[in-house]
């Protein structure tokens, strides 16, 4: 299977991206959830990518330029059908790369606290665990990673 990924608006995986938020609102209460609507995903700073196969649309995912040499995963998601084909790795991959574009040392990211498989996709890419960032609560129900990009080692 050949996937590739592209920055897309994020209306092109708009039922991807509602998908999506009915999931988390199942898991957890509005006050911890902290998607982007589509005008946010559209926002100075955002690169929305859209990962498909013969122009269907199987996963999406945004990196948001924080300016100081910070970025901030958000709003990954594979459509349940894609799942284990690899649409998830390519996103990473795609955001990694957009951030060493823009010259991003470290990367962050919050997911949940019941989303094992998305935590394993990210600590296999190199994420590790890490306290609270930005605006983000303490809060036992939100895992926080980060990831310090190679050519920020030196």
């Amino acid at each position: 299977m050949t996937v590739s990924t592209r920055i897309a608006d994020p209306a092109d995986a708009e039922p991807l991206l509602r998908a999506y938020w009915a999931y988390i609102a199942e898991l957890y209460p509005p006050d911890i959830c902290y998607n982007y609507d589509l005008d946010e995903l559209r926002g100075e700073g955002v690169a929305f990518f859209v990962a498909e196969q013969d122009g269907e649309p199987l996963g999406c995912v945004a990196f948001v330029d924080k300016g100081n040499g910070e970025g901030e995963l958000k709003s990954m998601y594979v459509a349940e059908s894609a799942r284990g084909l690899g649409v998830a790795d390519a996103l990473v991959a795609a955001v990694e790369a957009e951030a060493e574009q823009r010259g991003c040392a470290l990367i962050l990211l919050e997911t949940g606290d019941v989303l094992t498989a998305a935590q394993r996709l990210y600590a296999r890419h190199g994420f590790s665990r890490r306290g609270p960032f930005g605006c983000y609560p303490d809060n036992a129900r939100l895992v926080f990673m980060e990831k310090r990009l190679a050519r920020a080692a030196g």
